[in-house]
């Protein structure tokens, strides 16, 4: 059953009658990435079921490989669980094709036979994904219980918050973080801001960039605005500190802005897709389009993350990729498939 972002309350609702059912068992399983809003999130939802004394177990999930781990190794021979919510992932890949698949695997000796998805862990059992990444795979809509995009996962629970009139202090500062945790983000931000001009300045100094293709076709290139600029990393000490997720996307954006600052008469973000290189022989790619108060007709929509993913299953395109990010305009190349990808993006770029 597909539900609307104001019935989000039902869902809290099944999971206080699925515990009432059970008393004595865990019959929910929260799965949470580990993002900020996600951490928020699962702040407050585990302070409703704490208040409303329903046991509960929570667990990390850092990329969509551990989520697959945690389907083998949590859900798939737990039947007491009946609700499992995902926050903040899940939404940009098909989970029955994913989850499916891994059930597949494991039960490909099983003595009876594979087990099927849609009784696994129990028949009854409903998997809720609230998550704002873009694009939504359609699949979890056919599947799932839910899917909601767009408005932070926190301002949604927050709103269920507010519903059930449990709104306090304590809800809207449950993710404060100690003074001394702020602290060492602080430094740690000061010394990656110090490597992301450096690296930056080099980028640009060097011409350590291309533009390939406008990633559209010539006839589109008027109505798809600004070039889209790859950049491909050296390695390096300074590049070694990119090779993460968020620090490889603040490097873009800096680039991306900078990038614009240097074309004349430029009204618009250059979306910018940049390549580190790691030591495991691949390269983590990120994809922005710049500074939100640039984007312009796009109004924020990153056309990168679906032309990511058409390309990694796009038979022409000779690349082995793993997603494996919640963010779907970011996924880790083999380092000697890069320019295989790249290409694949430029013909699964639509800029509509």
């Amino acid at each position: 059953m597909l539900y609307r972002r104001d019935d989000v309350a039902q869902l809290y609702q099944r999971i206080r009658e699925c515990s009432a059912a059970s008393p004595a068992a865990v019959t929910v399983l929260i799965l949470v990435s580990l993002e900020a809003d996600g951490v928020v999130t699962c702040a407050m939802l585990t302070k409703l079921l704490e208040q409303d004394e329903i046991p509960h177990k929570v667990k990390p999930i850092k990329d969509y490989g551990a989520l697959g781990e945690v389907f083998e190794n949590d859900i798939v021979d737990d039947a007491e669980l009946r609700n499992i919510v995902l926050l903040q992932c899940g939404a940009i890949v098909d989970l029955f094709d994913m989850l499916g698949g891994r059930l597949a695997e494991m039960d490909a000796e099983r003595a009876g036979g594979p087990r099927s998805f849609d009784e696994t862990p129990h028949p009854e059992c409903r998997f809720w994904i609230l998550d704002s990444h873009r694009p939504v795979a359609v699949e979890n809509v056919q599947y799932y219980a839910s899917s909601w995009r767009a408005a932070a996962s926190a301002v949604l629970m927050y709103r269920l918050v507010t519903d059930l009139n449990r709104t306090s202090n304590c809800m809207l500062w449950l993710a404060a973080a100690r003074e001394e945790v702020q602290q060492r983000g602080i430094e740690r931000s000061k010394e990656l801001m110090r490597a992301m001009i450096s690296t930056g300045h080099s980028v640009l100094a060097t011409r350590n960039f291309e533009q390939l293709g406008d990633f559209t076709q010539a006839e589109a290139a008027e109505a798809a605005g600004p070039p889209r600029v790859p950049v491909i990393l050296r390695e390096s000490v300074e590049t070694e500190k990119f090779t993460q997720e968020q620090s490889l996307t603040k490097l873009a954006l800096f680039l991306a802005d900078a990038l614009r600052e240097t074309r004349k008469n430029s009204k618009e973000a250059i979306p910018v897709l940049i390549a580190a290189p790691k030591k495991d022989r691949t390269h983590l790619v990120v994809a922005v389009l710049g500074s939100a108060r640039f984007w312009g007709p796009s109004g924020g929509r990153n056309a990168f993350g679906k032309a990511f993913l058409e390309a990694a299953r796009d038979p022409r395109v000779k690349a082995r990729v793993a997603h494996e990010s919640f963010e779907s305009a970011v996924c880790r190349v083999a380092s000697d498939d890069l320019r295989n990808f790249l290409e694949g993006v430029a013909l699964n770029y639509d800029v509509a």
